[in-house]
């Protein structure tokens, strides 16, 4: 468990105050923050979310609560209308959903600091820092981001939802930047406060970095939404003016296409159904506010009888004109032709002029000829109700027109319906459209001829933004803009994103380093202070190591030159003596304390390689019973000759065929069984070989030793197994030896995956227990015999470059009958054998020119000598030098010192392949 690192200490009054001082801070940043929501409801660091994380992680559960209560009740106090009535409704359900959220997220961070991270201020390395940063200050932000936004959608009937994952993208940015910068802020202000010998300087570093990037984010905010409001504004002025353009771009376009018709009508001198339906055709074309046009003589009552047959002509049918005047005196402007006349039949002949708000629109042409359009009207030509208005464009007669007479003659109007709905599409864009909703009113009539507002809520509320007033023929229409603040949010939570992303990448990147330098620089000091005890202590370890170092040099002094003392004395005695029989016992106390010294060095060699990493197990298939009876042939005897009682006890079954290093396993028994009859003045010592499990493809063997000793007190059993060591210089100098036994049967043991345990005898005496895991051997294990009888003369070439071991080698040839020629190094060796017959080779490996790997390998890629035997001889003893020697094609390979034994069994390898 990782606990927090604040060691927060303070007087319960003093924590009293701070507790106090963190909910009301809580409180007073969520109210004030959602207050100032910079007219975008957008908030870019959301304080409240790192103040309670701080506050979670300081007094841990005590503070859920705050959290709790404090998030529902700001939440409750933004809410529009809230009252207290309010607390059993949907809305208090909101409410509560959130709170949830907001004390999820601070207790789930807290317990990740708490349980898994630490304190920010105070972690172990830069990854617990980037940890931090990704887990605590991005991920965990997810939750109250998720939950709230969820409760705003399900329980807000104003909640748009085409904004839910950019209303989760602000709150999770928000709730990430206020925990980046006010959870480190608030720690660092409690620890300096809480800890007078805290580094001032920094701390200092810390907070007014953590106050910039406060600072920073803030205003670069701020800046950035007050100039996408001052952009706004003037695209506001810009959008409406061209509105109003638009609006009256299309009126000016009916204006063109009735004069145009005026024109033709003018212009026309036999003028008839056909031609005007085909000018109305072109007219119309393409156009989608043009409803029909028509052509409307004006006459006297007395001429309507006369206008009648002229319908009765042009249609075939009896049209009669319609529609009585409503003064006797009033003329007659009825409708001749129009078009399209599918739809507009009841219209042919129709009195327009009877009409009592036609006539007013007429009579207003009439006055100045100028075109007039009439108030707005339904067609009812249409499944629903269209608004629509007439336009009646003045006709005058033609002949005076082009002859510019100064008193102009009315024949009557073009007349245009068009439809409002159409028109007014046209004239606000979709781009405008979706920067506001408007609707446009009658001025004569105070009615409402068009209208985008809707019926879902935040769409237009209040006084409009902008108003219109639109003078069009003799009619004034009041154009009604309101903002569409939904668009508007949309459109600056979209813009405002990349801003607030790289805000935060930011702000993450250098809280990351801030961080990262304040944890190394109190890494540094840590380490200042732990290396400044570490150097006490490795001060008195020296001491200790050059004590140990002095004794081992003087054991392993006395360990060597006791045998060589043994050596050299024999050595000088056999040089002098004549008589062989005296000069036997010497020879064979020279063999033994060689041997000894052979002992000593392999050891070490041992010991050298384990540690490290050169050394690896030669595993061969075997039985372990073999293993065990040798070790007992050995140590009998020994046992016997000090006067002990030897114990065999063997339960294993026959053949137990195992795959593992023979001469190590047998090693460790060796050491164990010497070490027990050298600390055992009498008594018995004991051999058990025990089978403790079998499985499928392996068994679990346990080997004891024990013995009725000096015995090891318990306090000793921990160095016993470091090397150069025993229990005390006492038994050093009264038993000698050089302390590496243990320590290599015990790395062997690691080695093959198995263990060695010591533990006392009672009454007196040690018991060592080994167990090791060995894998079964497949088939069955056959001892291969050599015929160690030389039956055969062999020429032998010795490839040795020193002379001493030259003469032995040679000595030792010719005591066994076999013919020889010594060379000094390889290169020498590959012309002897170009020259000569040689039944096979003994290659040193290291000799000057040419070495006995290279001179190897050149010999191997002669097809003559492809299959001669090349036996290596190497002080290499290891288990890698003898592989590496049979890869690149040594026959054999024979580690130094070489013995007769040795050397008899290469030559019989020889023998049976030459």
């Amino acid at each position: 468990m990782i606990k927090s690192q604040l060691n927060f200490s303070a007087s319960i009054g003093t924590q009293v105050l701070l507790y106090c001082a963190f909910v009301i801070a809580f409180l007073i940043s969520g109210y004030g923050l959602s207050q100032l929501t910079f007219y975008t409801s957008v908030i870019p660091i959301w304080f409240p979310a790192g103040i309670a994380l701080a506050g979670c992680f300081i007094w841990r559960s005590l503070f859920i609560p705050a959290v709790f209560i404090g998030s529902f009740v700001f939440n409750c106090l933004i809410t529009p209308n809230f009252v207290l009535t309010d607390v059993i409704s949907e809305v208090s359900l909101q409410n509560l959903c959130i709170a949830t959220g907001v004390t999820l997220q601070a207790s789930c961070g807290a317990f990740l600091m708490h349980y898994w991270l630490g304190n920010p201020l105070a972690l172990s390395g830069n990854k617990q820092v980037i940890r931090f940063v990704l887990v605590i200050g991005v991920l965990v932000n997810l939750i109250s981001s998720n939950i709230g936004v969820f409760a705003l959608s399900f329980f807000n009937s104003t909640f748009i939802k085409d904004q839910y994952l950019l209303k989760l993208l602000y709150w999770w940015l928000g709730d990430s930047l206020g925990v980046l910068l006010i959870t480190p802020l608030l720690l660092i202000l409690i620890r300096s406060f809480n800890n007078s010998d805290y580094k001032i300087k920094s701390a200092q570093m810390i907070i007014w970095s953590f106050l910039c990037l406060l600072a920073s984010v803030i205003s670069i905010s701020w800046f950035f939404i007050e100039s996408n409001k001052a952009t706004l504004t003037q695209r506001i002025q810009k959008e409406s003016q061209a509105i109003e353009n638009r609006v009256y771009r299309e009126l000016s376009n009916t204006h063109i296409k009735l004069e145009d018709l005026a024109t033709f009508l003018q212009q026309t001198a036999s003028l008839n159904r056909e031609s005007f339906a085909a000018k109305v055709q072109s007219l119309m074309s393409g156009s989608h506010i043009l409803y029909g046009m028509s052509w409307n003589p004006i006459i006297s009552q007395a001429q309507e009888q006369i206008h009648n047959n002229y319908l009765k002509v042009d249609y075939q049918q009896s049209y009669q004109i319609k529609g009585m005047p409503i003064l006797n005196d009033d003329p007659i402007v009825y409708v001749r032709y129009i078009y399209p006349e599918n739809t507009n039949r009841n219209a042919i002949g129709f009195n327009v002029y009877s009409n009592k708000d036609r006539k007013e629109t007429l009579n207003a042409v009439l006055e100045n000829f100028q075109p007039k359009a009439t108030p707005i009207i339904q067609l009812v030509q249409f499944e629903k109700s269209t608004p629509a208005f007439l336009v009646f464009f003045p006709v005058l007669d033609g002949e005076l027109v082009q002859h510019k007479s100064g008193s102009a003659k009315l024949i009557g109007f073009s007349t245009g319906v068009f439809k409002v709905e159409e028109m007014l599409d046209r004239a606000l864009l979709n781009l405008q459209n979706e920067l506001f909703f408007s609707s446009v009113i009658e001025q004569d009539t105070q009615k409402v001829i068009y209208s985008t507002i809707k019926s879902e809520p935040l769409q237009w509320q209040g006084e409009p933004l902008k108003q219109l007033d639109i003078k069009m023929m003799g009619r004034s229409w009041q154009v009604n803009l309101y903002l569409n603040e939904a668009y508007i949010i949309a459109e600056q939570h979209t813009e405002h994103l990349s801003l607030f992303l790289f805000q935060f990448i930011i702000v993450t990147a250098i809280t990351l380093i801030v961080l990262m330098m304040h944890n190394q620089q109190a890494g540094l000091d840590k380490l200042v202070a732990e290396k400044t005890i570490s150097l006490e202590l490795a001060l008195l370890q020296a001491d200790k190591a050059n004590q140990e170092k002095s004794r081992f040099l003087a054991n392993m002094s006395h360990e060597i030159r006791t045998p060589m003392n043994a050596v050299v004395g024999f050595a000088q005695l056999a040089k002098d003596g004549e008589d062989i029989e005296q000069v036997r016992p010497y020879l064979e106390n020279i063999d033994l304390s060689s041997q000894h010294l052979l002992n000593i060095v392999n050891d070490i060699l041992d010991l050298s390689k384990i540690e490290s990493g050169h050394f690896s197990l030669d595993k061969t298939h075997f039985d372990l019973n073999d293993s065990f009876n040798k070790v007992n042939n050995i140590f009998k005897l020994s046992a016997s000759a000090k006067g002990l009682t030897w114990i065999y006890q063997n339960t294993c079954p026959a053949a137990l065929l195992v795959k593992a290093d023979k001469t190590r396993f047998e090693q460790v028994l060796i050491n164990l069984c010497g070490n027990a009859i050298k600390f055992t003045p009498n008594g018995h010592v004991s051999l058990i070989c025990s089978l403790i499990s079998e499985y499928d493809d392996a068994y679990s063997i346990q080997v004891q030793v024990v013995d009725t000793g000096i015995g090891i007190a318990p306090e000793k059993h921990a160095c016993l197994f470091e090397p150069f060591t025993q229990c005390d210089d006492s038994t050093s100098r009264k038993f000698g030896g050089t302390g590496l036994g243990l320590t290599i049967s015990k790395q062997l043991c690691d080695l093959m995956e198995g263990e060695i345990r010591v533990e006392n005898n009672q009454p007196q005496g040690t018991i060592f227990s080994v167990q090791v895991k060995f894998g079964k051997a497949s088939g069955q294990v056959v001892e291969q015999s050599l015929d160690l009888k030389l039956s055969k003369n062999l020429n032998i070439l010795v490839a040795e470059d020193n002379p001493v071991n030259q003469m032995v080698i040679k000595a030792m040839l010719e005591s066994l009958g076999v013919k020889s020629v010594v060379v000094e190094n390889g290169a020498l060796a590959i012309d002897a054998l170009k020259q000569g017959e040689f039944d096979g080779v003994l290659m040193d490996c290291q000799m000057p020119v040419l070495d006995g790997y290279k001179a190897t390998m050149q010999l191997r890629a002669i097809p003559h000598f492809s299959a001669i035997p090349i036996i290596a001889l190497t002080a290499d003893a290891d288990t890698d030098s003898r592989e590496y020697a049979l890869k690149i094609g040594f026959t054999e390979h024979i580690a130094k010192p070489v013995t007769l034994e040795k050397l008899k069994l290469g030559l019989s390898r020889i023998q049976k392949l030459a």
